[in-house]
């Protein structure tokens, strides 16, 4: 016969976690040995391919109603007894892969050894294994820090004392004043953390001129990234910036606008270690006005 150990798992975790069961070949009346089986345990939906948006590692399972050991890192993820059926002795949580080299990326995925004890089976059936999210649950969205400096020169000298220029404060993010070598120009630098895979709006810079003063046109952008060797040769954040509240006066000339930039960090940039960006990324809106 064949029989099956199947990982059962918390109803509400499971749009965030898949358990994918496992066989394993008994002869019924006949002693088994005591053995392993392992299940699967991925954040990818096994039936749709698409990430659940969370970060899993061994530190976030544990057995239902079950002894956790302690000691050393391979006993903190051991769980012996609880909820499972006969003839199970222990489960052991391990990363895949177990060099942990994926740990803490969206690539990593968890293995729960299931350690059955000598039995013999009188009949073909399921072995059923209850799996629980630990004290330490699954990462949704972590965070991730960078910078960016809006980088503007004025073309028109007549302007520099005769607009407002404002760096709106955001929440989570710090906004600073640098000093430029150059004449007319205005550095200003933001950092702060954002979640991977969302867009968040990391700079929000407005414009207005005072009366009779107007601006030529709406700035075109340059966007690129400095010094950072890395992000030279892998796709880096996707900064998007775009001009909302745009004023016009009588003459349809621009009187004020404002600037926003909105930063995303794929979700799989993780995979190249779970390393903060940090002033090194060095990212820079530039534009003349």
């Amino acid at each position: 016969m064949v029989a099956a150990v199947h990982g059962t798992q918390q109803q509400i975790n499971m749009a965030n976690w898949y358990v994918t069961s496992n066989t394993f070949a008994a002869v019924i009346g006949t002693a088994e040995d005591a053995q392993t089986v392992a299940l699967s345990i991925s954040n990818i939906d096994p039936d749709t391919d698409v990430w659940s948006g969370v970060y899993i590692k061994k530190e976030n399972f544990k057995i239902g109603g079950a002894t956790q050991g302690s000691g050393s890192t391979t006993l903190e993820n051991t769980w012996t007894d609880g909820n499972v059926d006969s003839p199970v002795a222990k489960v052991v949580f391990t990363n895949d892969p177990a060099d942990d080299s994926l740990a803490d990326t969206v690539d990593n995925k968890v293995t729960a050894t299931v350690h059955l004890n000598s039995y013999t089976p009188s009949a073909a059936g399921t072995l059923f294994v209850d799996i629980d999210e630990s004290s330490t649950p699954p990462i949704m969205n972590p965070i991730k820090d960078i910078v960016l400096r809006t980088i503007f020169t004025l073309s028109d000298s007549t302007l520099s004392s005769n607009h407002t220029v404002t760096n709106v404060n955001i929440s989570g993010i710090t906004e600073a004043t640098e000093t430029s070598e150059i004449t007319g120009q205005t550095i200003f630098k933001n950092s702060g953390n954002v979640e991977i895979g969302v867009s968040t709006l990391v700079s929000q810079v407005t414009f207005a001129a005072a009366a009779g003063y107007e601006y030529t046109e709406l700035p075109s952008f340059t966007i690129h990234a400095g010094s950072n060797i890395l992000l030279s040769w892998i796709p880096g954040i996707v900064y998007t910036p775009s001009i909302t509240n745009v004023v016009t006066n009588a003459a349809g000339q621009y009187t004020g606008f404002t600037l926003n930039v909105h930063a995303n960090v794929p979700s799989w940039f993780t995979t190249f270690g779970n390393y903060n960006l940090g002033d090194s990324a060095n990212y820079q809106v530039e534009f003349t006005l």
